[in-house]
């Protein structure tokens, strides 16, 4: 235990050198964030950037400057945190990056962990002084600054205001760590400040861009992909805290969130000591310190332009063929371009760098093979009858959803769960994916033949979900466009009309209908006048709308059973090629009451066709009672 070697060791003659040679920078930085963060304030020059609250003192706390500074949103904040980090980096990393340097500090009688801690604590010093010293600055000014909850003015609250200071900080200092040991940890890699620079640049967007890009290819060629899983989404969008910011402008870092950037930096600054400590310092000004790094690096860089060849390709020809081509134009091009710059010569046909790029080659391949020509049967692949506990109501809606009920409700019954109605579910899911009807989503509307009334309806591409929840208690969800066939439709209009799916849409399954306030009926008047401008030529069309609102108990009793018995009666095709009336498209709106006997903002909507035997009547007795008889004559088919 005696001759065990200390993980963290530092030399204060190394860390006070340092600040003495680069004092600047935490002074530039500090300077950058007094100017941009405090001065505009006092100078009340912010007021006329994005105006002001008066408060008694006579200060102007600014209505959202401060809070534009407290969350980091300040351009110039933004920007310090982006490269006051890269700069400190650079410096310090200079004991590896620079021949002369690191060989006269390495044959002091300093150990590798003493060098490495003393700069790399010096750097991480010089970023976070700035903030510490800033957050003093700010705390005068903690009972102005606090952002009222709406968001339009800054109240007074001392104790809150500190606590958005302090938050300020902690999060700063959370995404400088971060940042930092990102930075440190490519220095770590390389033998150049250049080759630092620019692995830091990749490491930057390489994570968030990895898987986008692999989204893109997903949604661009395995049909059926559902929307990107929830946990891919939030780390492509939390990976790197500035991008956090800029794509996700007013959104609050979360803390636990912030304690993983902390965490996170802490871990590369770690993996950096690590490296260096393996490091041959013979190839100190080599492009790269290890040649698996330069491999990993390459590979990841040329994946990204083979993409983006390949992409390009694909936009300005036609088919798979033209992507493939695209794809091969990208990798050679980009594999060439790295190794030049990681050499830094031109003479890089070696035999490594044949295996390197074969064995890309091979890697592509196999990934090619699995999103653009879907080797592993995505589409294809269909749950087992057995296996399905339940699907989704919602996900078979076409057209005219709104032809039944449509809810703004949580707690709706959208899982549809007999064996019956998932047979038939599944039996159009597999008719679907067996005749490609997914492959023809470019085209036109197609003629589809309404079975049930002998009717003919017209429709274009049907966005369609299948979302399947599975008895392990997993999902399954594929997500088509469609140009459905009159097979297609019969299965579609199978499930539409199935009394499953009628039952779970009623009113009385989902609504209390004895808690409704009152119903509101929209009319429109949509028999358009068409009518030409005579200075522009241009047609329009006149319209017009009446509110009619009930509230008598017997009669809103009246219209909702005779709405419940027209849904029941109603067929899914007729709906979906009808337009209420044919001239008149009346919905309503029922306003329901909590406990309290306040309204709730939930709400029911509805429409009446002219097939509703049960609910023209009444409508139309409505509009005579409300003096609109010319709307109840014209209620009439």
């Amino acid at each position: 235990m005696r001759n065990q070697r200390p993980i963290f060791t530092l030399s204060m003659p190394l860390i006070v050198e340092n600040l003495k040679m680069y004092w600047y920078l935490p002074v530039l930085s500090f300077l950058i964030y007094f100017s941009t963060g405090i001065f505009p304030i006092l100078t009340r020059q912010a007021e006329k950037r994005v105006g002001y609250y008066e408060t008694a003192e006579g200060l102007v706390p600014v209505r959202t400057y401060l809070q534009d500074c407290l969350q980091n949103w300040n351009f110039a904040f933004f920007m310090l945190m982006l490269l006051a980090p890269l700069v400190a980096a650079v410096l310090m990393m200079g004991f590896l990056h620079k021949p002369a340097k690191a060989m006269t500090l390495h044959s002091q009688p300093f150990s590798r962990n003493k060098i490495f801690c003393s700069h790399i604590l010096t750097g991480w010093l010089m970023c976070i002084l700035p903030v510490i010293v800033m957050t003093g600055c700010y705390l005068p000014f903690s009972g102005k600054i606090f952002l009222d909850e709406d968001g339009s003015y800054l109240a007074e609250s001392t104790g809150d205001g500190m606590m958005m200071i302090f938050r300020w900080c902690f999060t700063s200092l959370a995404i400088v760590t971060f940042l930092y040991g990102m930075y440190v940890l490519a220095g770590s890699l390389v033998g150049t400040s250049v080759m630092q620079v620019l692995l830091s640049g990749v490491f930057f967007i390489i994570a968030p861009l990895l898987v986008l890009i692999t989204i893109s290819y997903c949604e661009s060629f395995l049909s059926g992909f559902s929307q990107t899983p929830e946990g891919f989404m939030n780390f492509m969008d939390n990976a790197n805290p500035l991008l956090h910011i800029a794509f996700n402008p007013r959104d609050t870092i979360s803390m636990g969130l912030l304690l993983g950037y902390l965490a996170s930096g802490i871990v590369m600054i770690v993996l950096a000591g690590i490296a260096y400590e393996k490091a041959k310092l013979e190839r100190v000004g080599d492009s790269m310190m290890y040649r698996i790094f330069e491999e990993i690096i390459t590979w990841l860089v040329v994946f990204v332009g083979m993409s983006m060849f390949g992409f390009l390709f694909l936009r300005n020809g036609q088919g798979k063929l033209m992507m493939l081509i695209g794809m091969a134009v990208g990798t050679i091009l980009t594999f060439i371009i790295v190794k030049i710059i990681l050499a830094r010569s031109i003479k890089i046909f070696t035999k490594a760098n044949v295996r390197s790029f074969l064995l890309f080659v091979v890697i592509a391949a196999l990934f090619s093979a699995v999103t653009v020509f879907d080797a592993l049967g995505y589409t294809d692949r269909l749950p087992k009858k057995s296996d399905v506990l339940s699907v989704s109501r919602q996900g078979m809606e076409i057209g005219r959803n709104e032809g039944f009920q449509y809810y703004s409700l949580s707690d709706t019954h959208d899982e549809l769960t007999s064996e019956e109605t998932i047979e038939r579910v599944l039996a159009l899911h597999q008719y679907i994916v067996e005749n490609q009807l997914y492959l023809d989503n470019e085209g036109g509307g197609v003629a589809i033949y309404d079975y049930a009334e002998g009717g003919m309806a017209v429709l274009g591409n049907l966005y369609i979900q299948f979302e399947y929840t599975m008895a392990d208690g997993s999902t399954m969800e594929r997500y088509f466009t469609i140009a459905p066939d009159e097979k297609a439709m019969e299965l579609l209009y199978s499930i539409l009309n199935s009394e499953e799916y009628r039952e779970k849409g009623a009113l009385s399954t989902n609504i209390d209908l004895t808690d409704v306030s009152y119903i509101t009926l929209y009319i429109n008047d949509t028999e358009f006048e068409y009518y030409e401008d005579e200075k522009t030529g241009i047609a329009d069309t006149q319209s017009s709308q009446i509110t009619l609102s009930v509230d008598d108990p017997e009669k809103m009793k009246e219209l909702l059973a005779a709405l419940e018995k027209d849904y029941y009666n109603r067929n899914y095709g007729t709906v979906n090629e009808t337009t209420p009336f044919n001239g008149l498209e009346v919905n309503g709106e029922l306003n329901l009451r909590d406990n309290d006997n306040t309204y709730d903002s939930t709400f029911v909507s509805f429409h009446i066709y002219p097939t509703d035997k049960e609910s023209v009547p009444i409508l139309k007795q409505i509009c005579i009672e409300k003096g609109y008889e010319d709307y109840a004559k014209r209620l009439e088919k």
